[in-house]
């Protein structure tokens, strides 16, 4: 896995580079935490497969969008906004998931494999419903140092996670 940072959240023809120089490098899959389609766009003319994040671009993607990780706001919004009104609002944090509702997976697309399928959606239900943790069992970052020997992270671990797992390459970017 190789990680590209633009330091930017929308600059579409940066995006763009980007996906073309991962492609070049050899991936064939791509995903990306920016804001315009232009990743999406950039799969789908090179015939590589993208997991979307943040929105399904599907729409832009149709053969390369495998999926999508969306996040969905809608309802916790109406929550504050309603809360502000009332006059009960509270400045907190904030932390939700699948089974909040706050991140959901787009529909598959139809070439992911029945048996790949079959396996994505009991993920998600493992998810969701907190029987499955992905952050958890011995854990190693990219330069070799334990950072979980067994068990499971907790929201805050991994809310201020600042390093990549192995088989990563990169590094964070420095303050």
């Amino acid at each position: 896995v190789k990680v590209l940072w633009l330091n930017t959240w929308f600059d579409p023809p940066r995006e763009r580079e980007a996906a073309l120089t991962l492609v070049h490098q050899g991936a064939d899959v791509l995903t990306n935490h920016s804001g315009s389609p232009a990743v999406a766009q950039t799969a789908e003319e090179l015939g590589v497969k993208l997991i979307a994040y943040q929105s399904d671009m599907s729409r832009f993607a149709p053969h390369a969008q495998l999926s999508a990780i969306t996040h969905q706001w809608g309802d916790y919004y109406t929550r504050v906004a309603n809360s502000v009104i009332a006059g009960t609002w509270k400045a907190q944090p904030v932390w939700g998931g699948m089974k909040d509702g706050f991140i959901a997976l787009a529909p598959l697309n139809a070439s992911v494999p029945a048996d790949v399928a079959a396996l994505v959606e009991s993920r998600r239900v493992a998810i969701a419903s907190g029987v499955f943790k992905p952050f958890s069992g011995k854990l190693v970052d990219n330069e070799g140092r334990v950072r979980l020997a067994d068990g499971a992270l907790d929201d805050h671990a991994i809310a201020t996670m600042n390093w990549f797992v192995q088989g990563v390459a990169g590094s964070l970017p420095k303050p």
